[in-house]
């Protein structure tokens, strides 16, 4: 018996096989183009910027249960050391952002490819987005949580986060680690 007539002899309402909304949160390569899994809490490297600023690529995918052909979604990413619940500065980016669909392989695909297959099941990911570090030497080494936050066109919020330790090759002293400013870096005084 099929799930809509089970629902309609119970007298339900609201009775759905959609799966509950889930957030993964993983990375990027060097260039902010492929994802990367974050398993077991890697390490990853804290990136220099064309802009003179450090971030470390984060990338999401998200499974929201609708089954509307597009998504965009404010994204806001932030990084949090673990032993000290203390916010990395800058704190939440947030990020106007669009996402594409994957196959069931979780290989990227276009909306126009996908066509009718793209439903509530379809996994959607935006890859390289960057979370900046202002002090890189304040979070390498450290088990640092970095969450992904999500609110769509409905206002629906939807959460993940994943582990990492950030390193810096960098110098670490007053001369090593630069002020952040808009401009780029400027040597600490």
């Amino acid at each position: 018996m099929r799930l809509g007539a089970v629902c309609a002899a119970l007298g339900l309402l609201a009775c759905t096989s959609t799966p509950p909304p889930e957030v993964r949160v993983g990375g990027a390569d060097d260039a902010g183009l492929l994802w990367v899994p974050w398993v077991d809490c890697p390490s990853v490297p804290i990136l220099r910027g064309h802009q003179g600023g450090q971030h470390v690529f984060v990338s999401v995918r998200v499974r929201d249960g609708k089954d509307d052909k597009t998504r965009k979604y404010l994204t806001g990413v932030s990084l949090t050391i673990e032993a000290s619940n203390a916010l990395v500065e800058p704190g939440v980016t947030w990020w106007k952002l669009r996402y594409w669909p994957l196959d069931a392989d979780f290989a990227p695909t276009s909306e126009a490819a996908a066509g009718a297959a793209l439903g509530p099941d379809t996994w959607w990911q935006v890859v390289g987005v960057p979370a900046f570090v202002h002090h890189p030497c304040d979070a390498r080494d450290r088990r640092v949580r970095v969450e992904a936050r999500l609110i769509d066109a409905t206002g629906g919020t939807y959460a993940g986060d994943a582990c990492v330790v950030p390193t810096w090759t960098d110098p670490c002293d007053s001369a090593g680690q630069g002020e952040w400013t808009a401009g780029g870096i400027v040597p600490a005084p």
